[in-house]
């Protein structure tokens, strides 16, 4: 089992990075310029790769703390891979010596393909939910007609009673005090 989890995740030997240039490298909570900065690292700063995207990748610090920087901030380590699109994956487990492990790591391999089959066919066979269902009525509570029109009204002389108040509030303010 222990092979199939490590193939499943695409689990390879961790891949490195150094911060590069004469800048911080900003760490962030996401995978966008937009995501909160969680620290700053200095330059010559050695990373463990734990994924790569487009314009980011997703780091581990010497202190442990994960995040995101931008990709041009990093210089790769050319020597391992740095995301299951760019290599293929590979289990870190030792291959099979002998014709029994090789015997049981085959079994424990048909008994994965036979749960992936299994788990294709039950999510195939789940019935999708109408986009219907999805959407969300936005009062759920149906109101009588006067009782829309006794709010509505409410909430117009409010609105009006706010008004009068800040502009006397606003005239006072500007006469000083002052009485019309």
């Amino acid at each position: 089992m222990s092979l199939l989890m490590a193939c499943l995740c695409g689990a390879a030997a961790a891949a490195g990075a150094v911060v590069q240039g004469a800048v911080n490298a900003n760490v962030r909570s996401g995978s966008s310029e937009h995501a909160r900065i969680i620290r700053s690292l200095p330059p010559g700063t050695v990373l463990e790769v734990l994924q790569t995207g487009d314009s980011f990748t997703q780091i581990k610090a010497p202190d442990g703390t994960t995040g995101w920087v931008l990709n041009r901030l990093l210089k790769l380590d050319a020597a391992a891979p740095t995301s299951a699109a760019s290599a293929p994956v590979v289990a870190s487990v030792a291959p099979p010596t002998t014709v029994t492990e090789l015997q049981t790591v085959q079994q424990q391999l048909k008994l994965a393909q036979q749960e992936i089959r299994r788990l294709q066919v039950q999510a195939s066979q789940t019935p999708a939910k109408p986009a219907s269902t999805l959407v969300m009525d936005p009062l759920p509570v149906q109101l009588n007609p006067i009782v829309w029109l006794v709010l509505v009204l409410g909430a117009f002389v409010l609105g009006v009673l706010l008004g009068i108040l800040w502009l006397e509030h606003r005239y006072r303010k500007k006469l000083h005090g002052l009485r019309i």
